[in-house]
């Protein structure tokens, strides 16, 4: 569940114009984990009722009338509610409807891909960015030819046959036109990579300015909670924003020189045995020592005794992010992401994890305020 209402996008263009290459270019730019790809085909209209030797010959799929478009606008309405969403998934061999669905959960970025995703004014509606790939069609009829022949093992006459039939004259019925209806039209061509990389970044900053309102929405709201409860409700808001593992905030006491009993929210695993270390060693000193410590993999840049630490050993750890926690100059505690996964840790994730800390910091300080004799 993510803390922000999701970024829906739409991404149309004729065929083979490239709409792939600017949704690859988003989810490269914005990260793997924070975008959910919708296919608009999924959407194809079940014919089963259509007798099978009649489906190919008397259907037209480049028409908006193929496209169960309706479902499509009340899933893209539930995942903006925060609702996960069964997606159907389509046979191209048949024709038909599987049994099976796809869930697909509320994400940061939800992106819809289909040559009329900004055909349908319902749609259009439901979109916060639209997007039209541009590309002459000469191109495009030449990447549709060795892509079919390719990967769909067609003929280049039964190509060409289809692109005169219905490809081409519903492109310039429907696909076309939807084009003023664009944000940004982007050049499909490969040598205009920077076009599509400039939009990418809108969406990555647009993504990174919802999580940081989000976030000090949500984390001034816990701090004025529950003061018992505030260490624990600050750790989970962490894991669910920086999409962790484990997250442990474990509290250190200055004046005593000792960590305290942490409070710790894991996803999938329990938490490893270096909270267990006697005070003074450890990864949580090391982190009171030296500050933030990112690690893109927890077995390099780091002491060889704390490497071999039963935490590394039992609990899988690809990579951790380690920040010292402070009040004024005076060091509070450590709040660590761990990840099973290898994981770059880029600039907006340490925005993030720095506004976390601000708040877990906060919170060690309500707790001691609410504590007996606080």
């Amino acid at each position: 569940m993510i803390s922000h209402r999701p970024y829906v996008i739409g991404i149309a263009g004729g065929t083979a114009s490239g709409k792939t290459t600017m949704t690859n270019t988003i989810v490269r730019t914005v990260g793997p984990s924070r975008v959910v790809i919708i296919a608009y085909d999924s959407y194809y209209k079940d014919l089963s009722h259509v007798p099978l030797a009649e489906r190919l010959l008397t259907t037209n799929f480049d028409h908006p009338d193929s496209l169960d478009t309706p479902l499509l606008a009340e899933h893209l309405r539930q995942l903006r509610r925060g609702e996960a969403v069964e997606t159907p998934t389509y046979d191209f061999v048949t024709c038909t409807r599987l049994a099976a669905t796809r869930l697909v959960e509320p994400c940061d970025v939800i992106i819809v891909d289909g040559i009329l995703a900004l055909a349908s004014e319902e749609l259009r509606g439901l979109y916060d960015l639209k997007i039209f790939v541009d590309l002459s069609a000469d191109e495009r009829l030449l990447r549709r030819i060795e892509r079919d022949v390719r990967e769909r093992q067609r003929t280049i006459e039964s190509v060409i046959a289809q692109y005169r039939q219905t490809v081409r004259p519903m492109h310039d019925q429907f696909v076309e036109p939807s084009k003023r209806f664009a944000d940004f039209i982007v050049s499909g061509e490969t040598t205009q990579s920077h076009a599509l990389e400039t939009v990418a970044g809108h969406v990555r900053a647009r993504i990174l300015s919802a999580r940081l309102d989000a976030l000090q929405q949500i984390g001034a709201a816990l701090l004025a909670a529950d003061p018992t409860t505030v260490k624990n409700d600050i750790v989970r808001l962490a894991a669910q924003e920086l999409l962790a593992d484990t997250v442990t905030l474990h509290q250190y006491d200055a004046g005593r020189g000792e960590f305290l009993a942490p409070a710790t929210f894991s996803a999938s695993w329990p938490p490893g045995g270096e909270m267990a270390l006697p005070r003074r060693q450890g990864l949580s000193a090391y982190v009171i020592a030296h500050g933030t410590v990112v690690v893109p993999d927890a077995t390099n840049d780091l002491p060889p005794d704390l490497v071999q630490t039963a935490h590394f050993r039992a609990s899988g750890t690809q990579a951790f992010v380690g920040m010292r926690l402070q009040q004024g100059e005076t060091p509070v505690g450590v709040l660590f992401f761990n990840f099973r996964s290898p994981r770059a840790f880029g600039p907006d994730d340490v925005a993030i994890a720095g506004i976390l800390a601000t708040y877990a910091a906060a919170a060690i300080a309500r707790g001691r305020q609410s504590a007996p004799g606080g």
